[in-house]
């Protein structure tokens, strides 16, 4: 015999190589058990890392929201102090002390007039679709547009009128507008949110 056992013969490994196998298979079995948990503990640090910009977007989100809210609630108590806008809306709600008004009265009035051409020029400046103006019934007295005036839809909608008939400012979540709806061209659609 003039090979050594370790060389590799046609016949397969050799006695040394066969020793060395099981310790290559091993070797590749921590490697991978290695690999698998360095893998495992980048995806729990990205996990970790992830829900904490989550929690960051969320909480700013949440401020930014309430911010926006309470500079609206502030855009509203400024305008109704305004002692013109406060006369004539007071105006406007007392035709409809003791009955409800026709639609075509409310139109008629020149406090409504009014209100239109003021508050109208402050929607159209802070990207309003319009305003109401509700008595203590709900009913519209007031609006920018036609449709609502003279009906008592919107409190079928909406909360806010009962939260308002209680003294607050009060911004809405945004529901279904009880009459069809302007959107940015113009066009006047069903159901469109307010």
């Amino acid at each position: 015999m003039s090979r050594s056992f370790s060389q590799i013969g046609r016949g397969g490994l050799s006695l040394s190589n066969r020793k060395l196998l099981p310790l290559i298979i091993g070797f590749l079995i921590i490697c991978f058990v290695i690999a698998g948990y360095g893998v495992n503990s980048v995806e729990q640090q990205i996990k970790r890392n992830l829900t904490h910009q989550l929690k960051l977007t969320l909480s700013a989100n949440v401020e930014s929201l309430k911010l926006f809210f309470e500079d609206k609630k502030l855009d509203a108590l400024v305008l109704a102090e305004q002692p013109e806008i406060h006369e004539n809306i007071v105006s406007l709600i007392q035709l409809s002390k003791n009955e409800d008004v026709p639609a075509n009265v409310l139109r008629a009035s020149p406090h409504l007039k009014w209100l239109r051409q003021h508050l109208g020029k402050v929607c159209e400046k802070y990207g309003f679709i319009g305003f109401v103006i509700f008595d203590t019934t709900g009913l519209q007295v007031g609006a920018l547009l036609e449709e609502p005036l003279g009906k008592r839809k919107l409190i079928e909608r909406s909360i806010f009128f009962y939260q308002s008939m209680q003294g607050d400012t009060v911004v809405s979540n945004p529901f279904p507008g009880e009459v069809d709806l302007p959107d940015s061209e113009g066009n006047f659609i069903a159901n469109q949110p307010t």
